[in-house]
């Protein structure tokens, strides 16, 4: 079923046929794991999630500005939390390419109330964006450690880890700025960065 799905998105993508892509959309949300709207296992991130999203997201990024943002548009703000996860992995393909286009939608999932939704945009950024504009995350995420939301600031801990590895007194300066965190949720991450930076 999952190679089906993926040739499904990608034909979709390819014909620029919206309404293929939306009949793929539901055939994913038919799917025993994301249906219900529950937990999303690591697993369907891993092996459905994530490369829908990777291919999908490669064929849009070479797409005009506007059919990008309308498709990606429709998987960000859809009812179930897999095809959020799934958006996060697109906008990481198009964030390589053309990063100030992303940072609104950006911003919207990594303030989602699905803890799921939150670790694969942090996953985005860290595994896809940064890879390719490096710079362009750091200056984002020094600007999003003063976000209201601790979902965002939470965001920052995650998404430079790969960064820091390489630019480590950059990142545990910022991180230095979360260490005292009011939410609990950030300064447990802050930790688990700076670990992962050391290794």
């Amino acid at each position: 079923m999952t190679g089906q799905l993926l040739q499904d998105f990608i034909a979709a993508v390819d014909a620029e046929s919206f309404d293929s892509f939306e009949a793929a959309l539901r055939k994913f949300k038919l799917l025993k794991e994301v249906k219900g709207n529950g937990e999303v296992e690591i697993g369907v991130i891993a092996k459905v999630a994530k490369p829908i999203g990777v291919a999908v997201g490669e064929r849009l990024a070479e797409s005009d500005e506007k059919v990008r943002a309308r498709w990606l548009n429709r998987l960000a703000t859809d009812e179930k939390a897999a095809a959020r996860c799934m958006a996060c992995f697109v906008l990481g393909e198009i964030g390589r390419v053309a990063p100030s286009s992303i940072i609104d939608l950006a911003h919207k999932l990594a303030a989602d109330d699905r803890w799921e939704v939150r670790e694969c945009i942090a996953n985005a950024f860290d595994d896809q964006i940064g890879v390719a504009q490096p710079e362009f995350v750091y200056d984002l995420m020094s600007r999003w450690v003063a976000d209201p939301s601790p979902n965002v600031r939470r965001c920052t801990t995650n998404a430079l880890m790969r960064y820091g590895i390489r630019q480590p007194r950059k990142v545990i300066a910022l991180m230095d700025k979360l260490r005292r965190d009011e939410s609990e949720y950030v300064r447990k991450n802050v930790k688990f960065c700076l670990q992962q930076i050391a290794k």
